[in-house]
């Protein structure tokens, strides 16, 4: 769902407000943005009624808008498995990050190179077994090499389980999209620091959800084998130690996340083990064998 704003002069944010009856908006927004449009992927009913509020530089917030109704099209569900292989312990990721409640709130995929601004957020980790947030992008396309940028349909951040399964902000939920697509439907996975990865095949739906496991052998990733590392037999996984998040894994990665994160506790970049600590481990058992990969996915990010 595209939700279009004006532009205020002295604007600081946009409070956005929905609800299934017109007469009973929740009292907290479900979403913040700065941006004059917005994309909500959260659609649970079959009509739904949206109002904003903006707030100026002092925090003042203005008037309400109108309130406006719109009818839901059905969307699509998704069935996704993919590990970090720097998480990848077998047969199951770490959740150091979560037992150390490290894992932010908030999805960490609002700035550069990413630029997402749907501020997806929960008041709790939902569940002990979440590894982490991943950014879930869908491509439209007429082939895995025409899927680039440009073909973006939309995007969702969402939680990763320990298992591989990829679940929306409840943490037990399959992820749902509000769109069709026309061509081809390619999914990419995005992580903070590790590389990203696209389905190598179009994604075909069964009783109405589209299923892909990109762990299930070394052709389920575009670009094959180099795209992505085998972590334990027949078992593939994301690669590690793009600490920077330029599609590639060198000296950078390390001089510039490793470094000077280098034995920090926390949710950091350098973190390509996901263990909640930057240390040698990281960048020997992690970054240094992948050293010379790059991110496969056409166009990138």
């Amino acid at each position: 769902m595209n939700i279009i704003i004006c532009a205020d002069p002295d604007l600081h944010y946009y409070a956005l407000y929905k609800s299934e009856a017109s007469d009973n908006f929740p009292s907290e927004p479900f979403a913040t943005t700065t941006d004059t449009s917005l994309s909500d992927f959260d659609i649970l009913f079959d009509t739904l009624y949206y109002k904003a509020a903006s707030y100026d530089v002092n925090g003042n917030r203005s008037d309400f808008s109108n309130i406006g109704m719109v009818p839901i099209l059905a969307g699509i569900t998704l069935d996704l498995k993919v590990f970090l292989g720097g998480a990848f312990l077998g047969p199951y990721m770490s959740t150091s990050l979560n037992f150390w409640d490290y894992l932010p709130l908030s999805q960490p995929y609002s700035s550069y190179p990413w630029n997402y601004s749907v501020l997806e957020s929960v008041t709790d980790i939902p569940s002990p077994d979440v590894t982490d947030w991943v950014l879930v992008e869908l491509r439209d396309a007429p082939s895995a090499e025409l899927a680039t940028p440009a073909t973006r349909l939309a995007r969702q951040a969402v939680f990763l389980n320990k298992n591989g399964e990829i679940l929306g902000l409840d943490g037990t939920s399959l992820i749902n999209f509000n769109v069709q697509p026309l061509q081809n439907l390619f999914v990419v996975i995005w992580h903070r620091n590790h590389l990203g990865v696209m389905s190598a095949s179009p994604l075909v739906s069964a009783g109405g959800v589209y299923t892909y496991d990109f762990t299930a052998s070394g052709g389920q990733v575009y670009g094959g084998t180099n795209a992505h590392k085998q972590v334990a037999p027949g078992i593939w996984a994301m690669t590690g130690g793009d600490g920077i998040t330029d599609g590639q894994i060198n000296n950078p990665d390390k001089n510039e996340a490793w470094v000077p994160q280098n034995g920090s506790a926390g949710y950091h970049s350098g973190d390509f083990n996901l263990d909640g600590n930057v240390s040698y481990g990281d960048r020997y058992d992690i970054w240094k064998p992948n050293t010379g990969r790059g991110c496969h996915v056409p166009g990138g990010i």
